[in-house]
């Protein structure tokens, strides 16, 4: 009875105490675990509000990836249904049925109007930008350009006609112009002066600037076939994105924004609609690789920038807009504050990538043709600031028509031979006039009329040699094609710039 006295007092005294103390390393005891609480209706109508905001967010998403799907599904549609209009129309243009011409115009306006409202571009920009004005649309439809008239003070005299011939029988059998290998077309002794073999739709888009310059059209009847079969092989050198050409190379840029330039004229010369969807898709291209506020390079989007790509695609822009095509103003003003960012205020010379750097040369003619021989950015960097709008006596204009004024076109051992260079220089100094046209005209008449090959016995008689830095790349073709359109720019290309 003592023993069990004492055991029930321990027990006592231990509950009095509490827990022995935990020795230097020993592990405490585990503390019992909280007994679970249940939730409140406030937080079980949280969770229930959570996940029923889920739930509609995926099922939001689901309805917006279905009704994308419907979408790109309709446009293919829409896209295969013009195409084949296309077709139907060039058909009917080929058996000259009239009727069915008629029909197959209605079709393909209503599929590319279709196309059109099926595509759409949202272009965000940061603030109320001031407008550019871009001439109006020049042409009248369905009537096509005037013939080419020469007038007093330009050097054309029978150049023109007889570069087009040269170019008509030399074009391939399946409408474009093979840049190396258009002397299997030639008559009797091979025309010499190849190109490269990965710009076929650059050159055949030039040649048929070329004839689009000298009023010819699809619907003419000296040249209409020609220019009918470069177009429509260019339509079918058109991918999905509306890049024309394959992207052999980072200068496949050049050959698409010629190519949407052809395609631009030729509408705005016609306004048939078999041009309009083609046009469109080469002008989205084009939107989509300029790069955000600035210009354009190699490439969609690159980041980088250049004078002579951005000069070409805002040429082929300010043809579209003044076609009647859509062009957002926003183009405009990333190309002239790109215009802007290269020039130098003080003497108005544009530079190729930065200010104060020269034109580019490919690499192995550079000291064949030293870059100051030629102030081609500038000269694009004009025609450029003409097409946003800016006036010939807008200061950075002036500075720059100047400048060319200095370096007229000279043909020359010395490296001073530049294609582009005169072409871009002759619209911006015809389109400044008066003492400026007056002496860039008279080099020009020296510099390529009288350049022209006048041996009439042999095949090149009417094209010119490829003697500029670029004349490897594009050949003969390009060459002449780009001489013929030079020489036109008094009669044609300053619409695009606003003269009449």
């Amino acid at each position: 009875m003592t023993r069990l006295r004492v055991v029930a007092f321990a027990i006592f005294a231990a509950a009095l105490v509490g827990p022995p103390a935990v020795l230097a390393g020993e592990d405490p005891a585990p503390a019992p675990a909280p007994a679970a609480q249940e939730p409140t209706e406030l937080e079980r109508l949280r969770a229930e509000e959570a996940a029923a905001r889920e739930r509609l967010a995926k099922a939001e998403e689901e309805v917006r990836l279905a009704a994308a799907k419907a979408s790109r599904a309709r446009r293919r549609a829409a896209t295969q249904a013009l195409v084949e209009a296309e077709a139907a129309l060039e058909t009917a243009l080929d058996a000259g049925d009239a009727a069915a011409v008629a029909a197959a115009e209605e079709r393909v306006s209503r599929l590319a109007a279709e196309v059109a409202s099926l595509t759409s571009r949202v272009i965000v920009r940061p603030g109320a930008p001031a407008p550019v004005r871009v001439p109006a649309r020049p042409f009248a439809p369905a009537e096509g350009l005037p013939p080419l008239r020469p007038s007093e003070g330009t050097p054309v005299a029978d150049g023109v006609p007889r570069a087009l011939d040269w170019l008509a029988r030399h074009q391939a059998s399946d409408g474009r112009w093979d840049a190396d290998g258009y002397s299997t077309r030639c008559r009797g002794v091979r025309c010499p002066g190849d190109g490269g073999s990965r710009h076929d739709a650059g050159v055949t888009g030039l040649a048929a600037l070329a004839f689009l310059g000298a009023g010819e059209t699809h619907q003419t009847p000296a040249h209409g076939e020609a220019v009918r079969t470069a177009l429509r092989w260019l339509k079918g050198e058109q991918d999905a994105e509306g890049c024309f050409g394959p992207r052999l190379s980072q200068h496949h840029v050049y050959d698409h924004a010629i190519a949407t330039l052809a395609m631009a004229e030729a509408y705005g010369a016609t306004q048939s609609p078999v041009f309009r969807g083609s046009a469109e898709a080469g002008v989205a291209f084009i939107l989509k690789a300029q790069n955000p506020y600035l210009g354009w390079r190699y490439g969609v989007r690159p980041g980088d920038n250049d004078t002579s790509v951005t000069g070409w695609m805002t040429l082929a822009l300010g043809s579209a807009k003044a076609s009647g095509l859509v062009v957002p103003d926003e183009a405009f003003q990333g190309a002239l504050a790109w215009f802007d960012k290269v020039t130098d205020p003080e003497q108005g010379r544009a530079g190729y990538t930065a200010r104060g750097n020269g034109p580019a040369r490919p690499m192995e003619m550079i000291e064949r043709f030293p870059p100051d021989r030629s102030e081609s950015p500038t000269a694009v960097a004009l025609v450029g600031r003409l097409l946003c709008g800016q006036a010939p006596d807008h200061e950075p204009v002036r500075r720059g028509l100047d400048l060319i004024g200095r370096k007229p076109p000279t043909w020359d051992d010395r490296g001073s031979i530049d294609f582009p260079y005169w072409f871009f220089g002759t619209q911006a100094s015809y389109r400044a006039g008066g003492e400026f046209w007056r002496r860039w005209s008279g080099a020009l008449e020296g510099a390529v009329r009288d350049t022209q090959r006048h041996d009439a016995d042999t095949c090149a008689s009417g094209s010119w040699d490829p003697a500029d830095a670029w004349g490897l790349e594009g050949g003969r073709v390009y060459a002449t094609a780009m001489n013929a359109m030079t020489l036109e720019i008094h009669q044609r290309y300053a619409r695009a710039i606003g003269v009449r």
